[in-house]
């Protein structure tokens, strides 16, 4: 068995999707801090991991004083330290502070909250959630990762199921979606670090077996 594959196996690993949002410009948001929403989302996880899955449009994600990235339509990018940062339809743009009581507010164990906002121009689309990892996790994968990670839908990988779900979700809502959000979550998390680990032509640490 790889590396990658022995440490998923005995970590403990969980998510939700939260908020299914249509955006249009011009917008920009700021996240709460991560630490805060695992307090309120996710007691005792060690780490919150935010995720933003793009289906259609584009946007920039800025963390602290890191140049903005731009993150097309079929793209999925993930946090791994939590960090707080910006989502905008431009960079350069004042950001409206998203509050945890706000995101607690919208959280929902079996649904998918709504959202729409913005200047009515140009529509983006984020399926926004989170990933909660324990220390195993947090330990030996997550620190050497960088603040953020992206990577590209496939036509049948989790980032497409997902998309999938939560639209289907959004006509016939079905018993059990939480737990199936969760899972498909889950498997977002490990495509996304498949893809990262692909892309690297050197690694540290246990990534080197």
């Amino acid at each position: 068995m790889d590396a990658l594959s022995e440490l998923l196996r005995v970590v403990r690993l969980t998510g939700a999707t939260y908020i299914d949002a249509e955006l249009s410009a011009p917008w920009a948001i700021q996240t709460p801090p991560a630490s805060a929403i695992a307090e309120r989302l996710a007691p005792g996880a060690e780490i919150v991991i935010p995720y933003h899955l793009v289906p259609d449009g584009e946007c920039f994600v800025q963390v602290g004083g890191e140049a903005p990235l731009a993150v097309s339509g079929g793209r999925v990018v993930m946090l791994p330290h939590g960090d707080v940062h910006v989502l905008s339809s431009q960079p350069g743009l004042q950001a409206m502070r998203i509050t945890t009581d706000m995101t607690v507010k919208l959280a929902r164990p079996d649904s998918v909250a709504r959202v729409r906002y913005g200047g009515g121009g140009a529509r983006t689309r984020l399926i926004c959630g989170f990933f909660a990892c324990d220390e195993a996790l947090s330990g030996h994968l997550v620190k050497h990762l960088p603040p953020l990670v992206q990577c590209g839908v496939g036509a049948s990988n989790a980032a497409a199921l997902l998309e999938r779900t939560v639209r289907d979700s959004r006509e016939t809502p079905a018993p059990g979606a939480g737990a199936v959000f969760g899972k498909l979550s889950e498997l977002l998390f490990v495509d996304a670090i498949r893809a990262y680990l692909g892309t690297q032509p050197a690694q540290r640490g246990w990534t080197a077996g």
